[in-house]
C-alpha cells in the first residue's frame, strides 16, 4: 500500500506541473509536453485543427487554421472557418474571468438593425450595445441610419415578406465568434467556432461546422489571404491564351492526371501601369505552388498574362489561388487575390 501511495503522490506532482506559473512539462510515458502555453502569448503563432478520424486516431489538418497577430495594439486573428478560399478577420479580447480569448468579426450594425426591426425589437443604440458593447458610437449611428433607409425602401412594398425572411432566419450569420482557451492537460488550444444571428428580435449564438475542436501548432507555409475574386481565374483544358478572354468560361470538371491550365482573365488584371512591375504567387489547396512568378507581357507591354498549369493526381475538389502584387515607385503592394475551384475525377 505504501508503494501505491508513493506512486499516486508522484503522479499528482507530475500532473500539477501544468498548474505552475513558470515553464513546465507534463511527462506521459517518455513524451514530455511543454505546458507554457497561455492565451497572452498567442500573437505571432499559427494553429491548425486536430481532426479525430473514424479509427479514433488524430490527424493535424490545416483545412481549418488560425493565425494570431497584432495590429494597432490589438490582438487579431485570421481564421478560415474551414473554407476553401475565405479568410475572416477577428478582433480578440481576453475574458479575465474565464481566462479564454473571445474573438469576433467587425460588427455589421446595419444588418443587425434590420434583423432586430423585422423581428419585432426596436433598433436603437441600446439594443445594438446590448449585442456588442464595444461598437463605437459613430458606427452605431451610421448603421442605424443606413438600416432605416433600407427598411423604408421595402416596408409596405411587394418584396417586404422576402426582405423579412432574409433578415429573420436562423441561418443568417451576422457575426463570426471564435473562442480560444488552453487545454492545459494536453498543452494545446481548444477552439470553439460559433456565429451570432438575430431571430425574432433576439440575439442567438450557434455553432459553425467546425464546432469545438483541439488545435495544434502549424509550422508549414500556408495561404492566409482572403479570396475576394472567384470569377476572374479560369481553369481551361488548353494551354493557349484564349482568343476571346471576355467570353471564356471556366471548366469545372477535369480528368485525373490531365493538365489544367489556369489563366487570369479579368480586364483590370491584364492592364499594366507605366513604370510599375508585377509578380504573382500561386497557391494550390492552400500550399505554395509557385512563388514570385512574372506575368507574360503581350501587346507591346500593354497587357499582362498570368498563367499556371498543373496535373492533379488526387481526385476531389482542388482550389487554386493567384495572389498578385504591384510595385510602383519602389512600393510593393498586394493587388488582388483570385481563386478557382475544380473537381477532378
Amino acid at each position: 500500500m505504501r508503494r501505491v501511495a508513493l506512486l499516486l503522490v508522484g503522479l499528482a506532482i507530475a500532473l500539477s506541473g501544468c498548474e505552475q506559473k513558470e515553464k513546465k512539462t507534463l511527462v506521459i510515458g517518455k513524451k514530455a509536453i511543454d505546458c507554457s502555453l497561455n492565451v497572452d502569448s498567442l500573437v505571432g503563432t499559427d494553429w491548425q485543427m486536430l481532426e479525430i478520424l473514424p479509427d479514433k486516431t488524430e490527424k493535424a489538418s490545416y483545412s481549418a487554421r488560425i493565425r494570431f497577430y497584432s495590429e494597432d495594439g490589438k490582438t487579431m486573428a485570421k481564421y478560415n472557418v474551414k473554407s476553401f478560399s475565405d479568410m475572416y478577420t477577428y478582433e480578440c479580447f481576453k475574458n479575465e474571468a474565464t481566462g479564454e480569448l473571445a474573438c469576433k468579426e467587425e460588427p455589421k450594425v446595419k444588418d443587425w438593425c434590420q434583423s432586430l426591426e423585422v423581428g419585432g425589437t426596436p433598433c436603437n443604440a441600446e439594443s445594438i450595445k446590448k449585442i456588442d458593447k464595444d461598437v463605437p458610437e459613430a458606427k452605431v449611428t451610421a448603421g442605424i441610419k443606413a438600416a432605416q433607409e433600407t427598411i423604408a425602401k421595402y416596408k409596405g412594398k411587394p418584396d417586404w415578406d422576402k426582405f423579412v425572411a432574409n433578415n429573420n432566419n436562423l441561418g443568417n450569420k451576422l457575426q463570426g465568434r471564435m473562442y480560444a482557451k488552453v487545454d492545459s492537460r494536453n498543452c494545446r488550444l481548444q477552439i470553439t467556432d460559433n456565429y451570432m444571428t438575430i431571430y425574432n428580435g433576439k440575439e442567438l449564438e450557434d455553432s459553425n461546422p467546425v464546432g469545438t475542436n483541439p488545435f495544434v501548432p502549424l509550422e508549414d507555409e500556408v495561404l492566409w489571404e482572403h479570396c475576394a475574386d472567384a470569377t476572374s481565374l479560369m481553369a481551361l483544358t488548353e494551354r493557349d491564351f484564349p482568343k476571346k478572354p471576355a467570353k471564356t468560361r471556366t471548366t469545372i470538371q477535369h480528368a485525373l492526371g490531365a493538365e489544367v491550365h489556369f489563366w487570369l482573365l479579368h480586364p483590370d488584371n491584364l492592364k499594366a501601369k507605366k513604370d510599375c512591375t508585377y509578380s504573382y504567387d500561386v497557391w494550390v489547396d492552400g500550399k505554395p505552388a509557385k512563388k514570385a512568378g512574372t506575368p507574360e507581357v503581350a501587346k507591346g507591354g500593354k497587357e499582362l498574362r498570368y498563367y499556371y498549369g498543373q496535373k492533379f493526381d488526387d481526385a476531389g475538389v482542388h482550389v487554386t489561388s493567384f495572389v498578385r502584387f504591384e510595385e510602383c515607385a519602389g512600393k510593393k503592394e498586394l493587388s488582388s487575390v483570385s481563386c478557382n475551384l475544380v473537381k477532378v475525377q
